[in-house]
């Protein structure tokens, strides 16, 4: 299942905000989260919380809470929020032997042993962890 609690804030002006929540709220379904009370009024800086039981929802304020903050970072959010251990899709790929994280491979299959048997079979990687997601989106963005 997914091993992160993220929170997202949705900071955008009233005319985006209802469209920018239906594309997260239909990208998270397709992860295989299960959407729960997920409105589209435009309520300025909502935030959108997942939990590793693989719900998500809307909420008004932080609650208390060990879950990860990722802001306003969107792309950070579902590289976060595709942590799971029971499938590779959707999650972001390093060589294992590299002493810097240079290549990044996001999987779109349900298992990296189905894409080393196409393509890599050559290289060994790993899944980057939350902290290496972390820190590459936030300065890299």
């Amino acid at each position: 299942m997914f091993t992160q609690e993220l929170f997202l804030r949705i900071d955008h002006p009233d005319e985006c905000f209802s469209q920018l929540q239906v594309i997260i709220k239909e990208k998270l379904k397709e992860m295989g989260y299960e959407v729960k009370h997920f409105d589209t009024h435009n309520k300025p800086n909502k935030l959108i919380k997942t939990g590793k039981n693989g719900y998500c929802f809307d909420l008004y304020s932080l609650s208390n809470s060990n879950a990860i903050y990722c802001g306003t970072n969107v792309d950070l959010f579902f590289a976060l929020a595709a942590l799971r251990d029971d499938t590779d899709k959707y999650q972001f790929f390093v060589e294992k032997n590299a002493k810097k994280i240079s290549f990044w491979y996001k999987s779109n299959v349900d298992s990296l042993e189905e894409w080393y048997k196409e393509k890599a079979k050559d290289y060994n990687y790993r899944k980057v962890t939350a902290d290496e997601l972390i820190t590459y989106f936030k300065t890299n963005q």
